[in-house]
C-alpha cells in the first residue's frame, strides 16, 4: 500500500486481522515490523572526500509516523502469489491526516 497523500501524519493502519486475509497470504508488514531493517537507499562503500565515511541518510523500508510524498510505501503484503497479494492489500486500511 503507498501513501495517496503528499505529506501527512499516519494515525492507523488496519490489517484486516488474520481471519480476512485471503488463501495463500503469508503476512502484512508495516514500519512496526520492520524494526531494526535499516536503510534501502545504500550507496556503495566507497571513501568520501579525504578518506571520510559518507553521511547516509535514514530511509526506512515503510513510512512510520509520517509520510513525506505521494507513493511513499506505509504497508507491504507477503503471498505466495501476485493475486493473493493484491487481494490482500485491498483490505489494508490506512487512517492519515494532512
Amino acid at each position: 500500500m503507498r501513501s495517496p497523500h503528499a505529506f501527512a501524519r499516519i494515525a492507523g493502519i488496519d490489517t484486516g486481522g488474520r481471519r480476512q486475509r485471503p488463501a495463500g497470504v503469508v503476512g502484512v508488514l508495516t514500519a512496526k515490523d520492520m524494526d531494526g531493517v535499516g536503510n534501502l537507499g545504500r550507496h556503495p562503500p566507497v571513501p568520501g572526500r579525504g578518506g571520510k565515511a559518507l553521511i547516509l541518510p535514514h530511509r526506512p523500508a515503510l513510512a512510520g509516523e509520517r509520510v513525506m510524498h505521494v507513493g511513499e510505501p506505509v504497508a507491504m503484503v507477503v503471498a505466495e502469489t501476485a493475486a493473493a497479494a493484491l487481494d490482500a492489500g485491498e483490505l489494508v486500511r490506512s487512517t492519515m491526516r494532512s
